[in-house]
């Protein structure tokens, strides 16, 4: 195997590993949980937030078509090295 495709495939497990950190959260968090039920609900607000900003895409919310983030140091620094390396 040839570094170069030794490099792809490690990029490959790092964002697979990266998109599972983040679906988990989205999971997890109260608040997304709230915001992915009321879009499945096509409610159209959910205590005042206007829900026409937000999508869920494979289970991962998203706000002005940008990844919703809830609170979470250790994915925002993962996040943070993949998109700047």
């Amino acid at each position: 195997m040839k570094i170069a495709d030794l490099k792809e495939d490690i990029k490959k497990n790092v964002k697979k590993l990266i998109y599972k950190q983040v679906l988990n959260a989205n999971k997890i968090n109260e608040n997304c949980t709230l915001l992915r039920e009321a879009i499945e609900r096509s409610e159209a607000q959910c205590d005042d937030i206007k829900l026409k900003n937000y999508q869920v895409q494979k289970g991962i919310l998203y706000k002005n078509n940008q990844l919703w983030i809830s609170f979470n140091e250790l994915l925002q620094m993962n996040l943070i090295r993949e998109m700047h390396d």
